[in-house]
């Protein structure tokens, strides 16, 4: 599917791959929590999950890379609309805390 130079394909790999990040970041955090090697104590309301959701969608940047490399000028395109739209899903949930 990641070789099809497609407006299509930029958007459903670009829906995916954040949360899929997302999820796997937060499987590595709660083991880390479990195991006493992490912890949330010092840190502002919702850092744990301000900071996956911000690195989930920058995983989008790397697609973005690797669509470039190939060429697939029309994947990235497809790249482009979702990672706003996360982007602005995520200043929107978290407006209260980031802008004060």
């Amino acid at each position: 599917m990641l070789n099809k130079d497609t407006f299509p394909t930029g958007i459903i790999a670009a829906t995916l791959l954040p949360v899929i990040a997302y999820v796997a970041l937060t499987i590595i955090f709660d083991g880390l929590d479990e195991a006493g090697l992490a912890s949330t104590d010092g840190f502002s309301p919702y850092f744990r999950e301000r900071t996956t959701g911000i690195v989930a969608i920058g995983a989008n940047a790397i697609l973005m890379n690797y669509f470039n490399k190939l060429r697939h000028t029309n994947s990235v395109r497809g790249v482009v609309l979702p990672t706003f739209l996360y982007i602005g899903f995520w200043v929107y949930y978290f407006k209260d805390i980031v802008l004060g």
